[in-house]
């Protein structure tokens, strides 16, 4: 299964998913499961950015690689938690 790092806001996950979208939903089922276990908030951003290299806010300079990065809807990503998916 293909490892991807997920961006959102102050979320940073790497996750392994079949799918980038599938990584930004279990990217939210960690970070939830955190959070009710006492730990940190976070915040999501308007977009999750989902590549297979690393995370972009890492990059020098901050740039998105179009060739290489998926964006995709926060409101997408929390239809989906909130079905189950």
């Amino acid at each position: 299964m293909p490892k991807y790092y997920v961006e959102t806001g102050t979320l940073q996950e790497i996750v392994e998913s079949d799918t980038a979208f599938g990584a930004c939903v279990r990217a939210v089922h960690r970070a939830t499961k955190v959070y009710l276990d006492g730990g940190e908030n976070v915040t999501l951003g308007e977009s999750f950015i989902v590549n297979q290299k690393g995370f972009p806010s890492n990059r020098e300079p901050f740039t998105l690689d179009s060739e290489n990065d998926t964006m995709v809807s926060t409101n997408h990503i929390i239809e989906a938690f909130e079905d189950g998916s």
